[in-house]
């Protein structure tokens, strides 16, 4: 019964020591193209992005409005503990898709790790 409880002991603390790594983040170094027409390109990628973002926005909007709906019965009286689904805007889509249109005009992207917790 001791052995058992002193295994459990060790996974657990295991466990904890390799929870307290350092958390890296990728960050990314954008160099436009050096041409005119790839520079324009650009221009069309970042409209695309901030339609994307706008398009993640009224996503998270709906989303707020349905689960307001949700917790209210037909008279209009919020019911108690009701569950809300999580609303929120995923931007990752609309900045992968930005890196991919930046490096078709002819952009460069180098990415690098930073570390942002539990650095040393």
């Amino acid at each position: 019964m001791k052995i058992n409880l002193k295994i459990k002991l060790s996974l657990l603390l295991l466990l904890l020591l390799i929870g307290c790594g350092p958390i890296y983040s990728t960050k990314y170094h954008y160099q436009p193209p050096n041409n005119p027409d790839g520079r324009k390109c650009l221009f069309q990628c970042e409209n695309y992005r901030l339609q994307c973002e706008q398009m993640e926005d009224m996503r998270e909007e709906a989303c707020e409005f349905r689960a307001q709906q949700l917790c209210y019965d037909r008279e209009g009286n919020e019911i108690k503990n009701c569950y809300k689904p999580s609303c929120y805007s995923n931007y990752s889509r609309c900045e992968r898709m930005y890196r991919s249109c930046y490096e078709a005009c002819g952009g460069v992207i180098t990415p690098h790790r930073e570390c942002v917790l539990g650095c040393n």
